[in-house]
């Protein structure tokens, strides 16, 4: 009998400390027939345990491109591009799950370049009790030759107000300028000036994209910054 007692004590807790606290599942691969818009993700995070958990989440960059732009949003906070763990944490009760308070963001601002980022969710408590899963974002754009490196330059760069753009002739038909939000607040068709300057004065300071799409299609991504 003592011996049965034994046994069935160590299965309980063998079988116990193998079982995931937490479940993460949803958007693996996120696709986009556009990249001149955010890709978001969602995820549906499951407390497996019999306590109540107060929950942070970590995210983990595995491959991006220079020019993208990535953020998340877990609680009630969203967290920028230079941010990787959530100041706040979520509560989640025993069997409690949680569909709507975790948004992965991606910017690849008209480049088509994708990017793989991993979010990792754990309790508080025990920063070690992680469950992770990893999202590709714009899986199906990987056509990276389609991106120009020199169709146009910008200076001064940083700037202070107006910045000029310096345009290959007859090659570049639109130009679209992005916040570090992901929000176009500038867009100018047919362009047939070799030179733009834009005035950028009712504007705040911080960072910003410039896309020139290219009359082959092709697409140009460069920042600059406003100070």
């Amino acid at each position: 009998m003592k011996k049965t007692l034994l046994f069935l004590t160590v299965l309980f807790f063998s079988i116990n400390s193998f079982t995931q606290t937490l479940l993460v599942t949803g958007d693996t691969i996120k696709l986009t027939q556009d990249p001149c818009f955010e890709t978001s993700a969602s995820l549906t995070i499951t407390n497996n345990s019999i306590n109540i958990l107060d929950i942070h989440c970590e995210k983990v960059i595995i491959d991006t491109a220079l020019g993208t732009q990535n953020y998340f949003c877990w609680g009630a906070e969203c967290y920028g591009p230079s941010q990787y763990v959530s100041s706040s944490f979520n509560t989640l009760n025993p069997g409690e799950s949680d569909n709507i308070d975790f948004g992965g963001y991606y910017n690849a601002f008209c480049s088509n370049a994708p990017a793989t980022i991993e979010y990792c969710f754990y309790p508080v408590s025990d920063p070690i009790d992680r469950t992770c899963i990893n999202i590709k974002y714009n899986g199906n754009l990987t056509n990276i030759s389609s991106l120009k490196s020199s169709s146009f330059t910008i200076f001064p760069n940083p700037s202070n107000e107006i910045i000029n753009i310096s345009l290959s002739k007859d090659e570049i038909k639109e130009i679209l300028i992005f916040n570090a939000f992901g929000e176009k607040i500038i867009q100018k068709n047919l362009i047939v000036e070799s030179n733009l300057k834009v005035n950028f004065s009712n504007y705040s300071n911080g960072t910003y994209f410039i896309v020139a799409i290219n009359n082959d299609l092709s697409r140009t991504v460069k920042k600059f910054i406003l100070q």
